[in-house]
């Protein structure tokens, strides 16, 4: 199992602050991150081996980066032997792909569907760090066909480090019927098996 946490940036870009405690987001994000170091650092001691913060925030407040990255940092030095990945979805994350690389995090999960130019991205720039490749819609009960997917994989795949890639849903799939979800899910398996048995680099 993955430990799953949102973020300190999007928890706090997206509260209600009705405290005159935090004039500055900077404070709010930093407080978070102070707190969630130690939800990680226990995780990191009872054994989790993956640990995943969500900040689809970002995505649409990209001039808030630097904040993001101190947030980050904060975490990091708690992970101990675990590894960290950073999450995003719900919007493009091919204008800040070089920021997001420049994270100490080991795996970046980015959501394909909402960049179009995301694939050619990656296919030109390559990537140092593990990536979740978002690739299954989770707001679409619509499955999706090899062909789109043996495409973009043929596409993202060899300009890729290391042995380890995931392909996973864009984002969390609650937003669907349960059975569509299940659906979602076991097209997703049987399309990674059809493409593992081509012989190609999983």
């Amino acid at each position: 199992m993955k430990a799953i946490l949102t973020g300190p940036y999007t928890l706090a870009k997206l509260s209600i602050i009705q405290t005159d405690a935090y004039p500055h987001l900077q404070d709010l994000v930093l407080d978070f991150a102070e707190l969630m170091s130690r939800e990680i650092e226990g995780l990191a001691r009872a054994g989790a081996t993956m640990i995943q913060i969500d900040e689809p925030a970002i995505i649409r407040h990209p001039n808030d980066f630097a904040i993001l990255r101190q947030a980050v940092t904060v975490l990091a030095r708690k992970k101990g032997n675990s590894r960290l990945a950073l999450y995003t979805y719900f919007g493009d994350a091919a204008p800040i792909y070089d920021q997001l690389q420049s994270l100490p995090v080991e795996i970046l999960g980015l959501d394909f569907t909402y960049s179009p130019q995301l694939a050619d991205r990656v296919e030109r720039d390559g990537s140092d760090k593990q990536l979740g490749l978002g690739l299954i819609d989770g707001r679409n009960t619509r499955l999706e066909t090899k062909e789109e997917i043996f495409k973009l994989l043929n596409k993202i795949l060899p300009r890729l480090k290391g042995d380890i890639c995931y392909i996973n849903p864009s984002c969390g799939l609650e937003y669907l019927p349960r059975d569509k979800a299940y659906r979602k899910l076991a097209n997703m398996v049987k399309l990674k098996k059809m493409f593992q048995e081509r012989g190609v680099r999983p």
